[in-house]
């Protein structure tokens, strides 16, 4: 893996001190890999380096080094030299992103706490560095038509449209796919590309490649997390519980404990989701399926997920105290991986629990509960270091919501239905788009009609 001392600012800074330009670096490394194939000693992860110092494409090795290179390089030529034009594009983007995504100080310790195949640990890791803002103010800057190049978005498109470059393009979906799930206006995109890259890390994972475990692997990240989670956040449940069903005694996911475990905490969500009372036992049959404490469980963003489920599932059962257990776990668990737990989703629920907990005591620690969970919702109201406006935006709706509960228990009711106006009005702008909060609108529209 590339050392974080070594890459982005601070190689890029050795780079132009020593050569003229980047495609002169990539030149120089040509040559070293042609005459010195043991001669790598420091933690670079060369095909990584490869792409993203060959960014300008200026210098393409002459065909009599490419063997040499692509031995080196431990990776196929027709990887590494794709035709001109879109292969071109998507290997640079994938150099830079996984330069941008994968590397850093943060990105070493998380590793140790989310213990990952390939395709695993590519794709986790972007979820945390996508909660960075100066990361995603970068991928903002390549994705639209003010891109120096050919924009990250107009790659997409064109490798989703093409069957000669599938890997590129499984490869670009896994490293965006939390990008695009932290942006509203992306959902539909996400949900499109990641069940296209499915599809396409299906295909790849049955042809006779080097790479077919990770494509594998890739398939099943794309359509539980990239695809099945997006259907939950858009509401549309059925499609999938339909999806998360197909691999209900799928033995590859026995030796895949993570992903396994993910399966089966979401198809508890989705059934939770679905609001039938008869579901209420198949959610907690598949939620005890699964040990967050397990050894076999090395991911602890997938112990997150679990934990922000079960606390959901003991609010709706009427157990505020276990639901906020869950959720302080499942905070701490974030910020031990340096998440912003302002902007998660976990930190406005246990906001939420802490009121469930104050309503329903008469005791002296029912202002108590009130203030702690004010102190939760001011926090996040006043967060402005989440990376996404979008994310953080929706968590704020129901922290005001929240603290409209707030005022009613304290007898405030013209505070109350100030706070749950305000955010009847914010929800208005999102009506009309995609995975726009329907249950928060719907909590807010029944609290103003009491």
């Amino acid at each position: 893996m590339i050392d974080a001392d070594l890459f982005s600012k601070r190689l890029r800074k050795i780079i132009l001190r020593d050569y003229k330009t980047i495609g002169d670096f990539a030149e120089k490394f040509a040559e070293f890999a042609s005459t010195n194939l043991e001669g790598e000693n420091r933690k670079i992860h060369k095909q990584t380096v490869y792409r993203w110092a060959s960014e300008t494409q200026h210098t393409i090795p002459h065909p009599t080094q490419r063997k040499l290179i692509s031995d080196f390089l431990e990776i196929s030529q027709d990887y590494l030299f794709p035709p001109p034009a879109i292969g071109l594009d998507a290997n640079y983007y994938i150099g830079y992103l996984e330069g941008l995504l994968l590397t850093g100080k943060q990105q070493e310790n998380v590793r140790n706490k989310i213990v990952e195949d390939e395709a695993g640990e590519k794709y986790w890791l972007t979820l945390r560095s996508y909660k960075e803002k100066h990361i995603v103010r970068d991928i903002e800057k390549t994705w639209g038509d003010g891109a120096s190049r050919k924009s990250l978005s107009q790659v997409l498109e064109e490798l989703s449209q093409d069957d000669l470059h599938k890997e590129y393009f499984v490869d670009l979906v896994l490293l965006l796919a939390h990008y695009m799930g932290g942006n509203i206006k992306l959902y539909d995109l996400r949900i499109e590309l990641s069940k296209k890259a499915a599809i396409s890390a299906k295909e790849l994972s049955d042809a006779p490649l080097d790479r077919s475990d990770y494509f594998k692997s890739a398939s099943y990240l794309l359509n539980i997390d990239a695809l099945a989670w997006m259907y939950m956040k858009t509401n549309r449940i059925s499609e999938a519980i339909d999806l998360l069903e197909t691999m209900v005694g799928d033995k590859y996911l026995e030796s895949k404990p993570n992903i396994k475990a993910l399966r089966d905490i979401f198809l508890a969500r989705a059934y939770m989701l679905d609001k039938r009372k008869d579901r209420i036992e198949e959610v907690k049959m598949k939620l005890g399926e699964v040990n967050p404490y397990s050894n076999k469980i090395t991911n602890d963003l997938v112990r997150i997920r679990y934990m922000l489920v079960l606390g959901d599932l003991c609010r709706k059962e009427n157990s505020p105290k276990e639901a906020s257990l869950a959720y302080e776990i499942g905070i701490k668990l974030q910020e031990a991986l340096n998440i912003d737990t302002m902007a998660s989703g976990l930190g406005y629920r246990l906001g939420h629990a802490y009121v469930d907990i104050a309503k329903a005591s008469d005791d002296f620690k029912h202002e108590v509960w009130l203030s702690n969970a004010q102190n939760r919702f001011e926090q996040i109201i006043s967060n402005d270091t989440s990376a996404n406006s979008d994310t953080q935006t929706i968590d704020e709706y129901h922290a005001i919501f929240g603290l409209a509960r707030i005022a009613e228990l304290r007898r405030e009711y013209s505070t109350a239905q100030n706070y749950a106006t305000e955010v009847q009005e914010k929800l208005k702008a999102l009506r009309n788009i995609p995975g726009a909060p329907l249950n928060l609108e719907i909590e807010v529209e029944e609290f103003l009609s009491r």
